[in-house]
């Protein structure tokens, strides 16, 4: 797959310190080991923030391995080239593929292994929003810490809006008359990236939601036809 958010490069560098300090910047802290000797590092990374998601191509030439301190947020990794074996703290490890991309916690730090010449498309959705939206389709407060599972499975049909936003999001980024222009467009779309991820992905409330979602039709359905 070819490079996203071509005109929105943040940086490109070969200096370790550099790549630590900018991505860093943009997602959250973390330490890069180049795991092939006398490699050059040979880093890019282009972002885009719209509200409460910020997606971000990142790309790294050797192989490496990333280590990041505990998570504040809710990130998604989706592998566009090379394959990543991810961790999300205590949880099982992700084989993560274009099809099936890695989902990362809050309260956990991150290890990640990139294959030389790997890049992925990096997800970060500030927790504090994605739990009240989600509170705003069940209806009611939380009663317990949202928690998705390891990996999402892009092949359902579940995760076709999901996916759409991203679509979106790529073209739409570097237009200069785009609908990013627009405040009210711009949070319709961040809003269909979270709503996405909520109803496309699997997670502790997630047959909570299906149930929901399932009884008006039921209602109306009966409605009609008694």
């Amino acid at each position: 797959m070819g490079e996203r958010f071509p005109g929105r490069c943040v940086i490109r560098t070969v200096d370790l310190d550099e790549a630590h300090a900018e991505v860093g910047a943009v997602f959250l802290p973390h330490r890069v080991e180049v795991l092939e000797r006398a490699a050059e590092l040979d880093m890019q990374l282009n972002a885009l923030r719209l509200g409460a998601v910020t997606a971000g191509y990142l790309r790294y030439g050797p192989k490496i391995r990333t280590l990041t301190v505990e998570a504040s947020n809710y990130h998604v990794n989706l592998p566009l080239t090379g394959t990543t074996r991810s961790r999300s703290g205590l949880r099982e490890p992700v084989e993560s593929t274009p099809r099936r991309p890695a989902v990362f916690m809050p309260r956990a730090p991150a290890d990640i292994m990139w294959s030389a010449g790997s890049t992925q498309l990096c997800l970060m959705l500030e927790r504090g929003v994605v739990d009240r939206e989600l509170e705003k389709l069940l209806g009611h407060p939380l009663p317990r810490p949202l928690e998705f599972a390891v990996a999402m499975d892009l092949t359902t049909g579940a995760a076709s809006t999901w996916l759409t936003a991203l679509d979106v999001l790529q073209r739409e980024a570097d237009r200069p008359d785009g609908m990013l222009r627009f405040p009210a467009a711009a949070g319709h779309l961040e809003g269909l990236v979270i709503h996405g991820l909520l109803l496309g992905h699997r997670h502790n409330y997630s047959e909570e939601l299906r149930r929901g979602a399932a009884a008006p039709d039921r209602g109306w359905f009966a409605r009609r036809w008694s």
